[in-house]
């Protein structure tokens, strides 16, 4: 390992806690480095930033605690070239959207933060399935396996919203989580649950307007 990558690594790992290099989802995920490549041989070279399954790990993980590692995933993951393989409350694309792939990460982990799943079907499988104590990773499926078709509601708490870490970094920049978003603003309004006097609640007063103008 060369001397730049030994401090790279030295200073991800002040950014939180983790676990063996070889089965954590992190090492699979946070980089695109050849280390990482020769660490997890002979599959290395197919995990990353922009793999399904390391997307899948890393807007679960987030979604929890958005923490050093993530802050580090959003902002040095700058690529815009590759697709958002996570979206589950509505279909986007982000790459003509111009968002790069750690700005994905936040409306991903904004999406399994703030919406309830509990209605599509949930599939899981090992991160790397040549690791026997591999993390595991998990997608939602709108569609279920008999073809009938569900979308996620969200919601938020509007006592605790305007202090949550996600919920901030998708106000400053609205695109990164408009699904999300979105559905969290008709929900509330539909539920009778007002997000007054919050920050979540100006944007769903803006946007509750924009669509009236439409209609």
């Amino acid at each position: 390992m060369s001397n730049n990558n030994r401090n790279m690594y030295a200073c991800i790992s002040r950014l939180g806690r983790i676990n063996s290099p070889t089965d954590d989802g992190l090492t699979y995920s946070l980089v695109q480095t050849l280390d990482k490549d020769f660490l997890h041989s002979p599959l290395g070279n197919q995990y990353g930033p922009y793999n399904k399954n390391s997307q899948s790990y890393m807007a679960e993980r987030c979604s929890k605690d958005f923490d050093g590692f993530c802050a580090y995933y959003a902002v040095n993951t700058t690529s815009k070239s590759y697709p958002n393989t996570q979206q589950s409350v509505e279909t986007r694309n982000e790459v003509l959207e111009g968002l790069t792939v750690g700005e994905t990460l936040i409306g991903n982990s904004a999406e399994r933060r703030f919406c309830d799943f509990s209605t599509c079907r949930k599939v899981c499988q090992p991160l790397d399935p040549t690791v026997a104590d591999s993390a595991t990773v998990c997608y939602y499926d709108k569609t279920n396996e008999d073809g009938t078709t569900f979308l996620p509601v969200c919601s938020v708490d509007p006592k605790t919203i305007d202090e949550d870490i996600v919920m901030n970094l998708c106000l400053q920049k609205p695109a990164r989580c408009m699904s999300t978003m979105k559905n969290i603003c008709n929900n509330s309004r539909r539920t009778n649950v007002s997000l007054e006097g919050t920050k979540l609640g100006r944007f769903c007063d803006q946007y509750n307007a924009s669509q009236q103008g439409r209609n």
